[in-house]
């Protein structure tokens, strides 16, 4: 009798799966001290799990990433979402056409988009899925935003990417939460933290990162990213839950912007340049998972290298010399492990 061990076109050696880890959140759930009633506030930092804390420190307005493939509907698709009363959707569309769930048969039925739900149970909702080379080169954090501001900036940051560098994945760039004035609906003004994007690279990083373009696009076709959790971000069960007293404590200690005389923009458009954002704090040391990816990292160049000495070589650098080293790594510069190489194989 043959024993069999697998099960054809199951776990493809050449297929590279990404793993769901968590959502990054754009903002908290404030109680209400009068009444039992919550509403969700836009914050001016990410809202982080507490393994991606132990890196950046509490509250970020800036956070390093990578995009785990080089196509822009699956790193972030967006589309008018209409979850109802319920927590999961109940239609999707694109402006011209919908799929909206039938209630009596569960199928999904096509129709004219947009309808009479815009903008009262149907919202733009946007899901961009990024790695955190600092945590792990595995997972996926999900941010979810409705913000057509942080949409355009970010289809405009893939372009750049791929006329700079060749392609866009597998580039340690960085994501800030910038503050910026915006007119409201009902032509009020208000401060909002909108996506500002930045790659800084000199030109011998840029080279490097250009010599991986081909081997980067022939794997992106065996790469398969999570589907994002498109679920009700009014039954959201995860992030902050805070108190009146202390959202404006904390909403006290960001900076606000101060409207211009005359302001003339539309809705989703900056009045105006915004304000420096606040350097992280801290010096820490390396963490665990920075010292296991750039484990990963060397062993494959260096498989006589174990682990064990990867973090001996590793234990004296700072959180942001991990991350620099890590950069490097990921642009073929081995240079910092040569000479330990040499003395193992004497």
């Amino acid at each position: 009798m043959h024993r069999f061990s697998r099960i054809e076109g199951i776990g493809q050696p050449t297929s590279r799966r990404f793993i769901f880890k968590d959502k990054i959140r754009l903002g908290v759930k404030v109680a209400s001290e009068n009444d039992s009633k919550i509403d969700p506030q836009e914050t001016p930092y990410f809202i982080i799990p507490p393994e991606v804390e132990v890196v950046t420190g509490k509250n970020p307005v800036s956070l390093r990433v990578m995009f785990p493939a080089e196509d822009e509907h699956l790193v972030m698709p967006f589309a008018y979402k209409d979850f109802g009363e319920g927590p999961f959707l109940e239609c999707t569309g694109n402006l011209k056409k919908a799929s909206r769930r039938n209630p009596q048969t569960g199928g999904w039925e096509e129709r004219n988009c947009p309808c009479e739900r815009k903008e009262m149970t149907c919202h733009r909702r946007a899901h961009l899925s990024v790695i955190l080379p600092d945590i792990s080169p595995v997972s996926i954090y999900q941010i979810d935003t409705g913000s057509i501001s942080n949409i355009e900036n970010t289809l405009s940051f893939f372009n750049q990417l791929k006329i700079q560098v060749g392609h866009m994945s597998r580039i340690p760039v960085t994501l800030h939460r910038k503050p910026t004035l915006l007119r409201h609906p009902d032509n009020s003004l208000g401060t909002h933290y909108l996506f500002d994007w930045e790659f800084a690279a000199t030109e011998e990083q840029i080279l490097a990162y250009r010599s991986h373009t081909q081997h980067i696009l022939r794997e992106n076709a065996s790469i398969t990213i999570p589907e994002p959790l498109a679920t009700n971000p009014a039954m959201d069960s995860g992030g902050e839950l805070l108190t009146e007293q202390e959202w404006h404590t904390t909403q006290a200690e960001f900076p606000m912007i101060n409207p211009p005389e005359e302001p003339s923009i539309e809705t989703h458009n900056p009045v105006g340049p915004g304000s420096n954002i606040p350097p992280m704090k801290g010096m820490k040391p390396i963490t665990p998972r920075q010292q296991q990816f750039i484990g990963e990292l060397v062993a494959t160049e260096f498989p006589e290298m174990t682990q064990e000495q990867t973090k001996q070589y590793t234990q004296d650098l700072t959180v942001q010399g991990a991350s620099k080293l890590i950069d490097g790594l990921l642009q073929g510069n081995f240079a910092f492990f040569e000479e330990h190489v040499a003395g193992i194989k004497t």
